[in-house]
């Protein structure tokens, strides 16, 4: 599934964690696994105000802290008979992550979350981060700093009720990479599908429904529902595995799945990334930055198949 990977190294940050899921990765896809890393560059008004000997040497002592933890982290892979690629690239970090995606056709970007705190609120991924999420033609996966190699509980949402093409495709790619990130370990999977009654409002209210018929009714759509999921998370075969489904009925998907991720000790989020409207299910936009903003576990983000990333 994710035979092609590239990991971003932030010199700035300890990479343990993520040194271990990558490990964890590549043993289990034999992936081939391409470094990188970035040099931020000189304001242009900056630059010219300077020598170029200055310039230079500005240069040349970023490219060395960076090198040194391209090397370090090359060391850790060899030793485990993992070979490995290096780059260092001159920019802004999501837009060279993506143009090297593009052009060598990677089908996972590694990076670590980078907690940091954004005025009163804390925010768990920055802004690298979350440029990713959004613009990566490719799944990203953000590993937070204290993450093991292996997932314990993984919750995956998926949107079960007014599926187009493309949501069919990317609700199989999700249950079929928690299948493959399930098998290397003891523990929990979790489908959810975040559901209402489309026009529960106006059935109390103008639909002059009483409230035992509205009830009838949200039990017919969550029999529904449930079906259709059953249906897709069967289509995967799960050995040994606890694999759980629930349907939760939530006007507020986000507040569900981060309540969720809370109360079940998620440490890995498994989620579609889709450009899409309705009320049902999970979707990206307002909904999945709610969501992203809050949540601090790892996070696997999947793209759906023709995703064209705005960087060129």
């Amino acid at each position: 599934m994710f035979d092609n990977i590239l990991v971003y190294i932030d010199h700035n940050l300890a990479y343990s964690s993520l040194l271990a899921c990558v490990l964890n990765v590549a043993k289990t896809h034999r992936a081939k696994v391409t470094l990188m890393g970035t040099v931020p560059s000189l304001d242009n008004k900056v630059e010219y105000s300077l020598s170029e000997d200055i310039v230079k040497e500005i240069y040349d002592d970023q490219y060395t802290k960076v090198q040194v933890a391209l090397d370090n982290f090359t060391a850790q892979l060899e030793l485990a008979h993992i070979e490995s690629d290096t780059l260092i690239s001159v920019g802004t970090p999501f837009i060279e992550i993506c143009r090297q995606v593009q052009q060598n056709d990677q089908n996972l970007v590694m990076l670590l979350a980078d907690k940091h705190q954004s005025g009163l609120s804390k925010v768990f991924f920055g802004s690298t981060q979350m440029h990713l999420l959004r613009k990566c033609p490719t799944a990203v996966w953000i590993v937070k700093s204290n993450s093991m190699p292996v997932a314990q509980h993984i919750l995956a949402p998926i949107d079960v009720g007014f599926v187009s093409p493309e949501e069919s495709d990317i609700n199989t790619a999700i249950v079929e990479t928690a299948r493959v990130m399930a098998q290397k370990g003891n523990m929990t999977v979790e489908f959810m599908h975040v559901w209402t009654l489309f026009g529960e409002s106006y059935f109390s209210g103008r639909g002059g429904l009483s409230k035992l018929e509205i009830k009838k009714l949200r039990k017919k759509r969550k029999v529904e529902l449930g079906k259709k999921l059953r249906k897709l998370v069967r289509k995967a075969e799960w050995v040994d595995l606890d694999v759980a489904l629930s349907l939760p009925r939530n006007e507020a998907a986000a507040s569900q799945i981060v309540k969720s991720v809370k109360k079940n000790n998620i440490d890995l989020l498994i989620m579609g990334t889709l450009c899409r409207t309705g009320i049902e299910g999970f979707f990206i936009g307002n909904t999945a930055e709610k969501i992203l903003n809050e949540v601090s576990c790892s996070v696997l983000a999947l793209k759906p198949q023709g995703f064209k990333s705005p960087v060129s």
